[in-house]
């Protein structure tokens, strides 16, 4: 089973080798990352399971040279092969991005 991870703004990949492959262009661009992910909310029916999570993030970035606070919140669907959770798709839906200091509470 391949996976999908997508990203508004960060990108798309289907598969082990094409999420490998945006990981490493992650690595190449940020400089500094802390991820604080919180308030689970899991679903579970039988073999297949939701979960929905929200993201903070302090970054900084290479290119352009500069420093983030960014708010995601994910949701990833799952489900269990020969006893085992497989991640099937997770989408980061932006919820906030902004500079320190810079007022977040306009539209992005």
């Amino acid at each position: 089973m391949d996976g999908v991870w997508e990203g508004e703004g960060f990108g798309r990949a289907a598969g082990h080798a094409a999420i490998r492959e945006l990981f490493a262009g992650f690595r190449r661009n940020v400089k500094f990352s802390h991820h604080l992910v919180m308030n689970p909310r899991l679903e579970v029916q039988d073999d297949v399971a939701r979960g929905v999570w929200q993201f903070l993030g302090a970054f900084a970035f290479r290119e352009p040279r500069e420093a983030r606070w960014i708010a995601l919140r994910y949701t990833d669907d799952c489900a269990r092969v020969d006893g085992e959770w497989k991640l099937q798709h997770l989408r980061a839906e932006l919820r906030m991005r902004a500079r320190p200091g810079e007022d977040w509470t306009v539209p992005r």
